[in-house]
């Protein structure tokens, strides 16, 4: 008869069972919280078949990802994992591209989908064929944009256009949260014009957050970058506005456009390009 008692087996658990934390900061070890009443030889096979199902979940998140828009699946949803190169984009560290000419002349709908009518990105990059919009057809939808604290890594930018210099125009209706302290929106030289006809406003909690408007596409008709909807303050932050950048002044050179009832208060830095608004409370 086989005698547990008096059976012993070195049984260890998988690289990923290490100490972890909860979000009371309270340290558990994986050993304390599924150790066995009796350890068998199966222990490390199942630890092995947890350890892949609990790690995405145990670490930060899933790694970050570029995913470029083919419009193969249903060609307008968002969340249509078909209309994407590698998976639908949805985290604050992914890219989502949008290049010719797989965007022709369309609209894409950020929802319906499966994220409570909102989008994460870190960053949004587009070069067009033709006029794109994204919109939603649910009310309320929101683009949060993560991008990070770069004049490299813009959180929307507007690349040169693939047809001989003839801009289009991307038309956002989306409320847009920006997260980090300096959030890009930038056409590039020769670049397509931006338009957002949603609100923005700021996702961080505390401080200044920077919204930095600025379009290279020198000798583009009309304003490089227009915001049509509300700019405001986050929840315990302030939020300020720079058009253009100092640091390239030379090429920095076009126009940006408000004419929301705008709110935020940490004030207006006019740097290179040209500011223009309807009326001085358009200013904030």
């Amino acid at each position: 008869m086989f005698d547990r008692q008096n059976f012993q087996i070195n049984a260890e658990f998988p690289a990923c069972f290490s100490n972890f934390t909860d979000e009371a900061s309270e340290t558990y070890s994986f050993e304390r919280l599924f150790k066995p009443h009796w350890a068998g030889p199966r222990l490390f096979i199942g630890g092995v078949v947890l350890c892949l199902f609990l790690t995405p979940f145990l670490t930060n998140g899933l790694q970050a990802k570029t995913s470029t828009w083919t419009g193969n699946g249903d060609g307008q949803s968002w969340a249509d994992p078909d209309n994407w190169t590698n998976g639908v984009p949805n985290d604050d560290t992914d890219q989502a591209n949008f290049f010719a000419p797989a965007t022709a002349n369309g609209t894409i709908d950020l929802g319906p989908s499966v994220f409570g009518n909102r989008v994460q990105l870190n960053q949004l990059r587009f070069h067009l064929s033709d006029d794109l919009t994204l919109t939603n057809s649910i009310p309320g939808g929101t683009l949060e944009l993560h991008g990070e604290d770069s004049g490299v890594a813009n959180s929307l930018l507007a690349n040169s256009p693939t047809d001989g210099g003839i801009t289009h125009t991307l038309t956002i209706e989306n409320d847009i949260e920006t997260f980090n302290g300096v959030n890009w929106i930038n056409a590039s030289p020769w670049g397509d014009r931006i338009v957002i006809t949603g609100d923005i406003t700021s996702g961080n909690t505390s401080g200044l957050t920077i919204l930095r408007l600025t379009g290279r596409n020198v000798g583009v008709p009309g304003a490089a970058i227009e915001i049509h909807g509300n700019i405001s303050d986050g929840d315990g932050d302030r939020v300020r506005v720079d058009t253009g950048w100092a640091g390239d002044g030379a090429r920095h050179q076009n126009v940006v456009r408000l004419t929301g009832d705008n709110t935020f208060t940490g004030g207006i830095n006019v740097f290179t390009n040209t500011l223009e608004f309807d009326s001085v409370g358009d200013t904030g």
